[in-house]
C-alpha cells in the first residue's frame, strides 16, 4: 500500500506556470484579479516539492500503516499550509481525489462515489470562485475598492473552508483505511475502539461514517455496498457541513440578498456538470422516470431511513431545489438527493484538474 502521490504531480502541470507568472495566468487562459503579491520562495519551494516526482521527496513507500498516514498526513500538511489560496486549492483539490481513489479500494470498485470523489469537485468548484472564475462581473470591478475587500474576504473565507474539510476529514478516511486494509473479517469491538482512539469530540459526527464505510468495505452485495457508501457520504456531510456554516453565512453577504445569491450564483460540479442548486435535482433516469438509482431506489439500511427521514425535507427530489444555501436543512436536503441520484455516476472519479473549465 502506498500513496498515489505521483499521480497528484502528473495533475498539476498548470501550476508550475502559474507560480513563474506575476499575473497569475494559467495554462487554462483564466486571469486571477485578486492575487497581487507574488509567491514567497518558500511557497514556491512548497509547490516544486509537490510537483516533483515522488521519489525525490524520500517518502517511504512501505506498505506499512504507519508509514502510509505519515506520506498522508505529509501531503496534507503540504496542501493547505501555501499560504497562496489558488495554489493551496489546487494540492486540496488532487488530494481529494487521491483519497477518493484510495477509498475506493478499500471499500469495493462497486461502491458509487464517496466522499471524497465528491469532495474533489466540489473543491475545484471552491477553486473557481477563489479565482472568480463562476462570477464573471467581480473581475471587471475588482479595482472598486468595496468589490476588492468582497472579493479579498470571500476568498479568505472560501480558502479556509476548503483547507479545513481535508484537514479535518481527510485525516480520518487516512487513518481508516491504514487500520483496516489488511483485515479480512469485521470486528465491530475493533472499530469501536479506533474511533474512540482517532476521533476528537469536535468529530463525534465522524463515527456513524466511519461504521457506515467499514460496514460497505465487508457487504455482500453491491446493494449493502452501496448504500452503506451512501450514509456514509450522508453522516461525512451533516459533519462536514456543520462546520462549514459560519464560512458559509460569511460568504453569502449580504443577508439580504440570500436567496437572489442562491437563485442565480450558487451551483455545484457533478463530475464537471454545473448543477444550479435553486433547481430541483434531475432524475436518475428521465426516459424511464427512475428517481435514483436501482441500488438505492428503496433504503433498506435502517438508521440511514431514519436518517433520510430526519433530513429530507422533500422525500422525492421534487422541490429539493434550494431558496436560501446558508439555510443548513434547505442545504442538506438538496445534497442529500443530489448525492443519491448521482451515486453510481463514474465521472466523480474523473480528476477536476485535468478537465477544462465549465464554469
Amino acid at each position: 500500500m502506498s500513496i498515489t502521490q505521483s499521480r497528484v504531480a502528473r495533475a498539476l502541470p498548470t501550476l508550475s506556470d502559474w507560480w513563474r507568472s506575476p499575473f497569475g495566468i494559467t495554462e487554462r487562459g483564466e486571469p486571477q484579479p485578486h492575487q497581487s503579491e507574488p509567491m514567497n520562495e518558500s511557497d514556491r519551494r512548497a509547490l516544486e516539492l509537490s510537483l516533483q516526482p515522488i521519489e525525490t521527496r524520500q517518502i517511504a513507500r512501505s506498505h506499512t500503516a504507519s508509514d502510509f498516514v505519515r506520506s498522508w498526513d505529509w501531503a496534507i500538511d503540504q496542501a493547505i499550509s501555501v499560504p497562496d489560496p489558488v495554489v493551496s486549492n489546487t494540492l486540496v483539490t488532487g488530494l481529494h481525489h487521491e483519497l477518493s481513489l484510495e477509498l475506493k479500494r478499500f471499500i469495493g470498485p462497486d461502491s458509487g462515489a464517496n466522499f471524497h470523489a465528491w469532495g474533489a469537485w466540489a473543491s475545484d468548484h471552491i477553486g473557481a470562485l477563489i479565482r472568480v472564475d463562476a462570477v464573471p462581473v467581480l473581475p471587471n470591478l475588482s479595482f472598486v475598492p468595496p468589490v476588492k475587500t468582497y472579493i479579498d474576504g470571500r476568498v479568505e473565507a472560501l480558502s479556509k473552508g476548503n483547507r479545513e474539510v481535508l484537514d479535518d476529514i481527510g485525516r480520518v478516511m487516512v487513518r481508516l483505511i491504514a487500520r483496516f486494509d489488511d483485515e479480512s473479517f469485521i470486528d465491530l469491538a475493533e472499530l469501536e475502539a479506533f474511533c474512540s482512539d482517532t476521533l476528537t469530540p469536535f468529530q463525534r459526527r465522524l463515527a456513524p461514517a466511519v461504521t457506515c464505510y467499514y460496514k460497505a468495505r465487508f457487504a455482500r452485495t453491491t446493494q449493502a455496498r452501496q448504500q452503506f457508501t451512501y450514509a456514509g457520504n450522508l453522516y461525512t456531510l451533516e459533519h462536514e457541513q456543520h462546520h462549514l456554516q459560519s464560512c458559509i453565512e460569511e460568504i453569502m453577504l449580504p443577508r439580504s440578498l440570500r436567496p437572489i445569491l442562491t437563485r442565480y450564483m450558487a451551483r455545484i460540479s457533478v463530475g464537471g456538470r454545473e448543477v444550479e442548486v435553486s433547481r430541483d435535482v434531475d432524475l436518475f433516469d428521465a426516459t424511464t422516470g427512475r428517481m435514483y438509482p436501482p441500488t438505492l431506489e428503496r433504503i433498506e439500511i435502517t438508521d440511514l431511513d431514519d436518517f433520510v427521514a430526519r433530513w429530507g425535507r422533500t422525500p422525492t427530489v421534487d422541490g429539493s431545489g434550494v431558496h436560501n444555501w446558508v439555510d443548513l436543512g434547505d442545504r442538506f436536503n438538496f445534497l442529500m438527493h443530489i448525492c443519491r441520484v448521482y451515486h453510481t455516476n463514474p465521472t466523480l472519479y474523473e480528476t477536476p484538474l485535468a478537465a477544462p473549465f465549465t464554469h
